[in-house]
């Protein structure tokens, strides 16, 4: 049996590219939101993610993937409460970080025009979510923060 030699180079681009991918879907999350509404937090949340990318591409989906990983039954069966109830994740964030003004201005966002979203803005709110719910899992993997669940027996 012989062991493949991980390249630390393709790691890192896995990483990057991935940062990227992760960025881009935020990106398509505001834009909905955005369409709904004229809230001036969408433009400091897209300048953040403008800066973000620029000095650390990985903040974001740092400070995101343990809250996505902690909701993904709710985002894989689409249950509304993700949005709709402000869950606890003090656990995950340092009070008064931009990490925590970030997601609670996502998520607020979010919550204040879901009852106003057609089927099909729902529908594509739950599909990017989703999408970074997957960006979240990727990057636990590729970083070694994943733990796979037991199996029940």
């Amino acid at each position: 049996m012989t062991s493949k030699k991980v390249d630390v180079d393709d790691i890192g681009k896995a990483i990057n590219d991935l940062c990227d991918e992760f960025h881009k879907t935020l990106g398509k999350l505001l834009n909905l939101v955005e369409s709904k509404s004229d809230d001036a937090d969408i433009d400091r949340l897209k300048r953040m993610i403008k800066i973000c990318k620029e000095e650390d591409p990985t903040f974001l989906i740092t400070r995101c993937q343990n809250k996505l990983w902690d909701s993904r039954d709710q985002i894989k069966t689409r249950d509304s409460s993700y949005f709709l109830n402000q869950l606890d994740y003090s656990k995950y964030i340092r009070a008064g970080s931009q990490s925590e003004a970030f997601q609670y201005r996502l998520i607020t966002l979010v919550k204040r025009e879901y009852a106003s979203l057609t089927t099909s803005e729902e529908n594509e709110i739950w599909e990017i979510t989703y999408d970074m719910l997957k960006c979240a899992a990727k990057y636990k993997f590729l970083t070694k923060d994943y733990v796979p669940e037991a199996k029940e027996s």
